[in-house]
């Protein structure tokens, strides 16, 4: 899938390279290809399967402002998982470290 969302993203064009290996791009193209990977598994999966994006964005938001208005408005559009689940997500990392 990298493969083909790099092929579409990018002007890079399509090559007859191993199925194992990564097309080269640039870093700030990796960086949107990885999002968009990301955003496709959760969609795909009825928001079961949640990948790093999903959780580490909304818990950054809450960290960084402290507005769970913020994370909602993530959640609302896709982008992450709700504030319930940052906050639970938080206190279980919390109570795993100690």
């Amino acid at each position: 899938m990298y493969n083909f969302l790099a092929w579409i993203m990018s002007d890079v064009g399509y090559s007859e390279s191993p199925a194992e290996e990564r097309v080269t791009i640039p870093e700030s193209l990796h960086q949107q290809v990885l999002s968009v990977g990301q955003d496709l598994l959760h969609i795909t999966t009825n928001d079961r399967v949640k990948t790093p994006k999903h959780i580490v964005l909304p818990m950054t938001v809450k960290n960084l402002t402290g507005c769970s208005q913020l994370i909602t408005i993530l959640n609302r559009f896709g982008h992450g998982i709700s504030y319930p689940q940052s906050t639970r997500d938080i206190k279980l990392q919390w109570l795993r470290s100690h």
